[in-house]
């Protein structure tokens, strides 16, 4: 591996460790229980190993559940109620530059017998669809009472009466026998036991991509943030192009160069655990900034877990501190700030001002200087990197359309 130009990199690991932040808005939006995720995936891998799927499969059926309704929000603008079909091409096309197979979150709400939103039916559904469907459906069941034993009773009668319907015979008879072990219905209790199973049931498919190959799946994450919005609803991978002016500017070698890149991808995970309405505010109240700087905390928390992310953890929730002290969520001060900070923390208040928001149109190169030089930043951010901003950006053509 050249340490240069790639990286190792596992996907599912970088799924599992920002899963639960991804599940929330499944959360608010459909009334998921927390870690609902985990538990598709546990009923997901027992089904895939019954029927001896290869280990790419099963590892890839881990990312398809996980990904499966990152449609969810962007679905919802066309009225009150979610538009399933819509939101299964919205979820397909984002993750349309991950390296996985073709097709398989778009039919995953199809039936057996071809019953289901575009009608494809048996053998045309791919099996990992398949799958994801029925554990999807069986973790519902599961949901409204975990602990109660009719309840399992009913999930068994429920999976028999849809055999060779809603379901295919060899995914009920595969998920049938191994619910009949007594020890698969306590483990799915028990989020460490859920866990153990999935890191021991999925091969370690990590790999060298090149920077490049990475930042295409963090692009997805960024997507994922800027189209909550519908005044976002073309994404555009605007931020990259100033990250990138400046860290040339700077010097960086092609590997901090990347890191800063895939960092600036990131640095709206957080954004996932908030309201659009708290998003969409000018002004922010304390109670606000708490939960900014929590959402923030969790983000950090999630990355740090990936392996080989320890830098990018910290420069991608970085980006609200203040040189004074006085930002969040760890109030660092300028000691504590390298310069690949502060270069962070400057092109995201400058993103805020040259992107459109809910309540005012976006701001020129010119006005967005002004407004970043204006008393409210004394002391709080870098003056020297808003020089060199103001010189390298000017003649920036700012948005790129992906």
């Amino acid at each position: 591996m050249n340490k240069k130009e790639q990286m190792n990199f596992n996907l599912n690991s970088f799924l599992l460790s920002i899963s639960n932040i991804l599940e929330y808005q499944k959360i608010k939006l459909i009334n998921k229980k927390p870690n609902h995720i985990k538990r598709v995936i546990f009923i997901g891998l027992h089904i895939a190993i019954k029927l001896q799927l290869k280990p790419k499969e099963i590892s890839d059926l881990c990312s398809f559940i996980i990904l499966s309704n990152n449609g969810l929000m962007q679905s919802s603008w066309s009225g009150d109620n979610i538009n399933s079909k819509l939101e299964l091409e919205i979820s397909q096309n984002n993750i349309k530059d991950l390296s996985l197979p073709k097709d398989i979150i778009k039919f995953t709400q199809e039936n057996y017998d071809g019953s289901g939103i575009f009608g494809v039916k048996a053998n045309q559904i791919p099996m990992l669809s398949q799958i994801v469907s029925f554990s999807y459906q069986i973790e519902i069941l599961f949901s409204s009472n975990l602990c109660d034993l009719d309840n399992k009773q009913n999930i068994i009668e429920f999976v028999n009466k849809n055999k060779n319907s809603q379901f295919s015979k060899d995914i009920s008879d595969a998920f049938l026998e191994v619910s009949s072990i007594f020890n698969f219905w306590q483990e799915i209790l028990d989020e460490q036991e859920i866990l153990k199973f999935i890191y021991g049931s999925i091969e370690d498919f990590t790999y060298q991509p090149t920077f490049k190959e990475v930042l295409k799946i963090t692009s997805f994450i960024d997507k994922l943030t800027s189209n909550r919005f519908e005044h976002k609803s073309i994404y555009t991978n605007s931020f990259r192009v100033p990250c990138e002016i400046m860290s040339e500017f700077y010097g960086f070698e092609h590997k901090d160069k990347n890191i800063f890149l895939i960092s600036s991808d990131l640095r709206n995970l957080n954004q996932l655990l908030l309201s659009c309405e708290l998003l969409s505010k000018e002004n922010l109240t304390k109670y606000d900034l708490e939960l900014v700087g929590f959402s923030l905390y969790a983000s950090h928390k999630a990355l740090a877990q990936v392996i080989g992310f320890d830098n990018i953890a910290k420069l991608a929730t970085v980006h609200n501190e203040k040189l004074d002290g006085s930002g969040y969520p760890n109030q660092f001060e300028s000691s504590q700030l390298s310069l690949k900070d502060r270069l962070m923390i400057n092109l995201n208040i400058y993103q805020n001002l040259r992107e459109k928001q809910a309540y005012r149109e976006e701001m020129s190169h010119e006005k967005a200087i002004v407004t970043m030089q204006a008393s409210t930043y004394n002391n709080r951010i870098d003056k020297s990197i808003l020089k060199d901003m103001d010189i390298n950006l000017k003649n920036v053509e700012y948005k790129q359309v992906i």
